[in-house]
């Protein structure tokens, strides 16, 4: 049983707050940094008493795939419907209330974390990332998985609001 301990404020309650840490780089894991103690997630949830979901990626070199189509669409599959369902299966599983599911991630974590923003915009309430680019930037002519795109990760690539706008795209029937 998690113990259920509340912050000063009372905002924490044990299983109502589920808090999504995709912090891996393409060179780590979530378990690499669920273990390393500066990393602020893993510390809150135990002393906090909220969930913390750290999914790893499958992928060879551990970068998400943000650029197939599979996970650049709405129950496409790929790496952004997997997380889904795991936020999915811990809002079931632990009663956790929808309206407090966060998302959090840096680097390839923070691209996924675009990704889910985009393609699953109704499962998070609120996410904080740094250190990676737009939905859709990495977007594979091939289809291909985990594809790098310098243009994108250089900062080269130029649009319109409307252009970079990609949730449409994304989640089409959000927006009809």
């Amino acid at each position: 049983m998690l113990p259920t301990p509340s912050d000063s404020l009372g905002i924490f309650d044990a299983l109502d707050t589920l808090t999504v840490s995709l912090q891996d780089s393409c060179q780590s894991s979530a378990s690499s940094y669920f273990g390393n103690s500066k990393i602020p997630w893993h510390a809150g949830s135990d002393k906090k008493g909220y969930i913390t979901l750290w999914p790893s990626s499958p992928n060879s070199g551990t970068c998400w795939d943000v650029s197939s189509k599979s996970s650049l669409t709405h129950g496409g599959g790929g790496d952004s419907q997997a997380i889904a369902n795991m936020v999915d299966y811990a809002i079931t599983k632990y009663g956790v209330n929808r309206d407090r599911v966060y998302l959090t991630g840096g680097s390839s974590g923070a691209m996924m974390g675009n990704v889910l923003a985009a393609t699953y915009p109704a499962l998070f309430k609120a996410a904080s990332l740094y250190s990676g680019v737009p939905a859709g930037c990495f977007v594979s002519s091939s289809g291909g998985v985990d594809q790098w795109n310098n243009t994108c990760s250089g900062g080269q690539s130029k649009a319109s609001a409307e252009q970079w706008y990609v949730s449409s795209l994304c989640f089409p029937t959000s927006f009809q």
